[in-house]
Order: C-alpha cells, then structure tokens, then sequence
C-alpha cells in the first residue's frame, strides 16, 4: 500500500495526496488493467520530513572561566531534528546537543568575541544559526593580608602583595600617585621599593584588572624619617 496520505487514481494510476509519514525509499508497482489486459510500471517513493528551522534568542553569551553557563537552548520548528553541527568548535568544555542543539558546559578556557553557527538537519534539509559566545577571566578579588606599613625614608620595604583569590591580573593601577621610589606590580599589584620622602599616614587605592572585571584593595603607608646617629669626637674630655 501507498504511505499514510498518498493515493491512487484508479482511472488514470496518478499518484496524489500529502504523505503524513517519513518514509525510505520504496519501490511500488503500479498496474493499470483493462479488458485487452495489464501492463505494470515501477515509482520510487522517499517521503522525507520537513526541513527544520532554528533561531537563538538571546543570540549571544559572555561566560566567565569556570563557571557553568546556563543552557542556551535555540528555538527549533519544522521537521524533528536529527543532528546538530557548530562551526567551528565550540570553546573548550561546551558541548553542543545534537538533538536540541543545546549548548551547555563550562568554559575552561579564555575566548575573544567569536561568532559559533549552529547549524541543525534532518532528512529533510538544515538551517543555521549564529550564536556569540565570549569567554572572560574570573574577576581578581584582593585583599591585603595585613593593610598598614610603617616604613623608612631611603630604606626599601619589604613587598606588599595582596591576596588575590579570582582570576588573573593583567593591570594594576593605583590612587593617589606612588612617591617617587615606589611602584606596583602590573600582574600582582604587590607594593614595592624604597621610598625617598616622609610621609604621613597615607591611604593608597590598589586595582586588580583583567577581562572579567577589577577588584580594589586598600593599603596605608607611612614614611618615617631615619633615626639620627649621633657619635662625639674624641669620645672623652678633660677639664
């Protein structure tokens, strides 16, 4: 029999109708007969599904390193579908659904801006999607350890380096201005040098940067004057 929606003209064998089944190729045999006789011809049939369509929205995702994304679930219509393909690789720990086209995971890797198309099939055709997927560093989170410093005019001090328990620092700025001797480190924001000026109690504003975000930490330095030596020579007196 003809697939499910498909019939057959009995007076003229012309196949009609709208199949509502997928079905492989099949070879049928159609037979027309009269009163001088029959003759029999062959018809392939492939009823394959509707191509399907697919549409992302929101379009595009900024993940961060190591944290798991929610599930970026496109909306699919048309045909059921059968595989789903993203050129070229998703970034390092997502996955792409092959049947929902759903990517899911978390990103172990850092990503620039890159534009991922999602591209989803079946028996009856594809369609493609454009998908943004960005992937930054965890934001720095500083904290100094201890947050005061007594120092000494032309003496250097030992390095302040704050604990950073986020991601990886590209920059490091400072407010106000360090005195001249003085700088930061511009991948730990550690706090060094010798510094070549008293100074009173002064707050300083340590910044941590990097492509997820900044984080800032506060830390007081004082500059002291060195301690006068004092020697008499000679060391006695006679009167």
């Amino acid at each position: 029999a003809l697939p499910t929606g498909l019939s057959l003209n009995t007076s003229t064998c012309a196949v009609s109708g709208t199949a509502t089944v997928i079905a492989a190729q099949t070879t049928y045999t159609l037979t027309a007969t009269n009163t001088g006789g029959a003759s029999s011809s062959t018809l392939d049939i492939t009823i394959n599904d509707g191509a399907p369509t697919i549409a992302f929205n929101p379009a595009s995702l900024t993940a961060t390193q190591g944290v798991a994304i929610a599930a970026q679930t496109p909306t699919l219509g048309g045909g059921a579908v059968t595989g789903c393909a993203a050129n070229p690789v998703l970034p390092t720990g997502l996955s792409l659904n092959s049947t929902t086209c759903e990517i899911t995971g978390t990103p172990s890797a850092l990503s620039t801006q890159s534009v991922y198309t999602v591209t989803a099939s079946n028996t009856g055709g594809s369609a493609s999607a454009n998908f943004t997927i960005t992937v930054n560093a965890a934001a720095p989170s500083l904290a100094f350890t201890t947050s005061s410093l007594t120092a000494t005019q032309s003496v250097a001090i030992t390095a302040q380096t704050p604990v950073n328990s986020g991601g990886a620092i590209t920059a490091c700025s400072v407010t106000p201005a360090l005195q001249a001797g003085m700088s930061i480190s511009q991948s730990t924001c550690a706090l060094s040098g010798t510094p070549s000026a008293v100074m009173g109690a002064t707050v300083y504003t340590l910044t941590g940067t990097n492509t997820g975000g900044s984080s800032s930490a506060s830390f007081t330095l004082t500059v002291n004057d060195a301690a006068p030596a004092i020697a008499n020579s000679p060391a006695s007196l006679t009167a």
